[in-house]
């Protein structure tokens, strides 16, 4: 593309910010002071932006650990049947990150340990271990459930173990 002289590109004249007159032959150069004629205190603008970029900037201590658990999720149908007796349910486990096949059965099978070594034998009984999902089936009572609640590095949530009909 061939550039045409000077003498035969338009000219533009804006009045701009302070009513400075400006003279420039391209639009970008006249949106620019078009956009800067309608900041009339730039100062004004500073918090806003500021406060913006604050909001995009992660917080972070420096650590790259993930971050530490902080509740299990509890399906509220389970507190109103341990009131009254013995639940069976489905307790979820957390695994830290997903590994092979043969490291994640390993890990599965320490987090459940871990689990059936904090509750006491009476009030939790297990029905069913799982290899290859990170999941324990267990028969718990009130007790058991207020101590799964307590182990937020082990248990990701407890769900009704219940029997579902084909649809």
């Amino acid at each position: 593309m061939i550039a045409a002289p000077n003498r035969l590109r338009p000219r533009f004249t804006l009045v701009g910010h302070a009513g400075k007159t400006r003279r420039g032959s391209s639009p970008r150069a006249i949106l620019a002071a078009a956009v800067m004629s309608q900041l009339t205190d730039l100062d004004a603008y500073v918090p806003f932006t500021s406060f913006l970029f604050a909001l995009l900037i992660p917080l972070s201590d420096g650590s790259t650990a993930s971050p530490e658990p902080t509740m299990v999720v509890i399906q509220p149908e389970i507190r109103t049947v341990v009131l009254t007796g013995r639940a069976r349910v489905l307790v979820e486990i957390r695994l830290d990150e997903p590994s092979a096949a043969n490291d994640r059965q390993g890990l599965i099978f320490q987090a459940q340990e871990g689990i059936l070594a904090r509750l006491p034998a009476p009030h939790a009984a297990v029905t069913r271990r799982y290899s290859s999902i990170p999941l324990l089936g267990l028969e718990i009572d009130d007790v058991a459930l207020q101590l799964l609640e307590t182990m937020p590095d082990l248990v990701a949530s407890v769900k009704l173990d219940q029997t579902l009909r084909p649809q």
